[in-house]
């Protein structure tokens, strides 16, 4: 069902999106998440959750509805999905860039860094990385 989801993701046309569609999909993906949480329960801290993917795709969709608006509230309600997908999967590196470039659009410079658990010379050098990357989220 993840995959699926995944690839009904990658093709959305851009005349299939709005606000309403994206608010539903972030949703849905939010309500999937959750409900894959079940099927790792029992996994250790070291271990990826099943429906990590599921919480990016609820990532995105929020940084998308705030491409649309310009309203920080969606980048908030990303950044708190994203955390609490981070308290069930320490280890998914892709949650943590995700919520580091989320932090970076909110201007919240200082702390997205601590997320990432890097030494200094490597927060340095990811810092470079992520000021000159254009690559969008969506």
């Amino acid at each position: 069902m993840i995959n699926v989801r995944k690839l009904q993701r990658i093709n959305l046309v851009t005349s299939d999106l709005s606000t309403d569609a994206e608010s539903s999909l972030a949703s849905k993906y939010i309500q999937e998440y959750m409900e894959g949480l079940e099927l790792g329960s029992g996994l250790p801290v070291t271990d990826l959750q099943p429906a990590d993917d599921l919480a990016i795709l609820a990532g995105h969709a929020f940084v998308s509805l705030w491409t649309m608006t310009k309203e920080e509230t969606y980048l908030y309600n990303a950044a708190v999905m994203l955390e609490h997908a981070l308290t069930k999967s320490r280890m998914s590196f892709q949650i943590r860039l995700l919520l580091v470039r989320i932090y970076r659009l909110l201007g919240r410079f200082p702390y997205h860094f601590d997320i990432l658990g890097c030494s200094p010379m490597r927060m340095q050098a990811l810092h470079l990385w992520l000021w000159n990357t254009t690559v969008p989220l969506t």
